[in-house]
């Protein structure tokens, strides 16, 4: 006999290996669960990056105490009961393969509360080790710890701290992006990095991630037909970027990575931008969810709609009308009449006769041409730096922690009156080439 069984504990390993590949993965399925568990508030605190603590906690509904232990087990689900739910998902997760896979390669401490009853349940790499009451109020707080410790293979392909972290960022601004009714907060290191107010105003999302100037350049995208609703914003073509990643396309407010809408969206700009240019947009497409398939890939990043055609249509044709609707051109200030002071004209007395001297006045010496030069980089003005940055081959979506380091650069530079331009390159090109595993790795989600 040469098929057997396998246990539960290699079971949920190799389930871990398609669920959980990084510390932003964790952070995924454990806050999409505190989502479905109708959370108005998130606190997200990791330490190292992810390799050292995840800490997800939520005011949500939370478990009960036999709920607590049996979330443990592989397919233990409350989102589906049977094979017709399939076909209509409207939660983040379904499948009940998170806790488990999770469970089986780190330390996880489970408090959860339903409001009546408090449980504590731990397991550590895939064994249970404890459960006990738990003085928790209504929600659920997970610790995860010693993440990977058990698959030492796994633990190589691990990057940075900065780069894990970066990861996990970018995900929890995407979701604060489909989810502006919840307050998300994001701590790494005991420093706050990320905040939102949970009011439901998409703008104030956007605002605390790209910023002000960004915010003043949206504009309000809404188009619809009888199989779909489409709405958000998009950014007019003076805010563009370098990277295809900051167009965010949702599904029924699922983060989702869908190809049929980002190009559309593209296409619609490409007449106004640059090849290498993209724009930001932030776009939720409503559909029923029986016309919707997401259980298409095990991170549920990937949707097949069943009439892609006319989505790509709808979203090419509302980009292009909301775009032709703005001005797109520079007004013409107008010309107010100038004074011109009317002079009388001198005569002037020249002798015409006079010789002019030959011998030519010797050009002073290079050595004493003293050439003030003037400050490259100032703080009211940052652009040209800024283009040079986008110069550099970057593929991963870190602008806001290399604008960062840019800032920090540059007081540098005017502090101690080093005005010299080829410095200024050859330390932005130094970070850049000592953090190129940040910037190679485009698999954020």
């Amino acid at each position: 006999m040469k098929i057997k069984q396998l246990d539960d504990i290699l079971a949920n390993k190799i389930a871990a290996g398609e669920v959980i590949e990084r510390p932003a993965n964790v952070v995924k399925e454990l806050v999409e669960n505190s989502i479905d568990a109708s959370s108005s508030k998130i606190d997200i605190i990791i330490e190292e990056g992810g390799m050292n603590l995840i800490q997800i906690i939520d005011d949500g509904s939370g478990m009960d105490k036999e709920d607590a232990c049996l979330c443990f087990s592989r397919h233990a689900t409350s989102k589906i009961y049977n094979d017709q739910d399939l076909f209509c998902i409207q939660t983040l997760g379904f499948r009940g393969e998170a806790i488990p896979s999770i469970a089986s390669i780190s330390r996880f401490v489970l408090k959860t509360s339903d409001g009546s009853q408090g449980s504590t349940v731990i397991y550590e790499f895939g064994k249970f080790i404890e459960q006990k009451q738990s003085d928790l109020n209504r929600g659920t707080n997970i610790s995860v710890s010693k993440l990977f410790q058990n698959v030492p293979a796994r633990l190589k392909y691990v990057k940075s701290v900065n780069a894990e972290f970066a990861h996990i960022q970018n995900y929890v601004e995407r979701l604060s992006l489909s989810h502006p009714d919840i307050a998300f907060t994001l701590i790494h290191n005991d420093k706050m990095t990320y905040k939102t107010n949970g009011n439901g105003n998409l703008l104030e999302v956007i605002h605390q991630i790209y910023g002000l100037s960004v915010v003043k350049n949206m504009l309000n995208l809404k188009a619809g037909n009888d199989e779909f609703q489409i709405e958000g914003f998009i950014g007019k073509i003076e805010v563009n970027r370098a990277s295809k990643n900051h167009i965010v396309t949702m599904v029924n407010h699922r983060i989702v990575k869908n190809q049929v809408a980002i190009d559309a969206i593209n296409q619609a700009y490409r007449k106004y931008l640059a090849d290498n240019r993209y724009p930001i947009a932030v776009i939720n497409i409503e559909i029923d969810p029986y016309l919707v398939d997401v259980n298409v890939h095990p991170s549920k990043l990937e949707v097949k709609f069943s009439k892609e055609y006319e989505l790509k249509q709808l979203i090419f044709d509302a980009v292009s009308k909301t775009l032709e609707n703005v001005n797109l051109t520079y007004q013409v200030k107008e010309e107010r009449p100038i004074f011109k002071p009317q002079l009388d004209q001198m005569d002037l007395d020249i002798d015409f006769r006079q010789e002019i001297p030959t011998k030519v006045q010797e050009k002073p010496q290079a050595s004493f041409i003293q050439e003030k030069k003037q400050p490259l980089f100032v703080h009211e003005e940052k652009n040209e730096y800024r283009y040079y940055l986008e110069q550099l081959p970057m593929e991963g979506d870190y602008d806001n922690e290399v604008h960062r380091y840019i800032d920090n650069l540059e007081n540098e530079i005017r502090h101690q009156n080093k005005e010299d331009f080829d410095y200024c390159v050859d330390q932005l090109v130094d970070y850049y080439y000592q953090n190129q595993e940040i910037y190679f790795d485009n698999n954020a989600e």
